[in-house]
């Protein structure tokens, strides 16, 4: 997960480079809680 944020962040290096990675973060984070979710259903 961590390595698909370096990915993201550093694709996308620039401008809003800090929007770019809360966005990352948040996403990785909402992944985490889906794949956690996957069991239960």
């Amino acid at each position: 997960m961590i390595e698909l944020q370096k990915r993201f962040i550093g694709r996308t290096n620039g401008k809003n480079t800090r929007y770019t990675t809360i966005f990352s973060v948040e996403m990785a984070a909402s992944v985490e809680n889906y794949l956690q979710a996957l069991p239960k259903l």
